[in-house]
């Protein structure tokens, strides 16, 4: 049910036009944060981006988790992330910048108790990719769901 205005009301949601179709309507979005201390206004972001895609809730969980140890796992340098969101073949793909160096090695080295920042990004997401230049980034890629419809 939608009000005068065309907001949806009850909790539900106007269908799209074409069902196969991502929801691209909020993308592609930038935000650069400073960090230490914005990681859970990214995850926020994250997290609603990924909504607004039609994610479930288990995929967004991860997304959002991913993002949040990208931020806290001391691979960025500089006093700001910059967090890019964007649509491509059928992915949500999430770019952040402001890594130290290049990011491939610190992938592979443990950043928290042990944890591996490669092994843990590829529980939660579908790919990582390591961009060296022109600034250094990592690219994290979500498959978005096929609707049922």
């Amino acid at each position: 049910m939608t009000d005068a205005a065309g907001h949806v009301r009850g909790g539900t949601r106007q269908r799209r036009s074409d069902p196969t179709a991502p929801r691209t309507s909020v993308l592609p979005a930038t935000l650069t944060l400073p960090i230490p201390g914005f990681d859970t206004v990214a995850r926020s972001v994250a997290g609603s981006v990924a909504a607004e895609l039609d994610l479930p809730f288990e995929r967004i969980d991860d997304l959002q988790l991913a993002v949040e140890v990208i931020l806290r796992s001391k691979v960025l340098r500089g006093p700001a992330a910059t967090i890019s969101f964007a649509v491509e073949d059928r992915d949500l793909v999430v770019t952040i910048e402001g890594l130290e160096g290049v990011a491939g090695d610190r992938l592979s080295r443990p950043v928290v108790d042990g944890m591996v920042l490669g092994d843990t990004l590829a529980r939660l997401v579908d790919a990582v990719d390591v961009i060296a230049e022109p600034r250094p980034a990592l690219t994290l890629r979500t498959a978005l769901p096929t609707p049922a419809w």
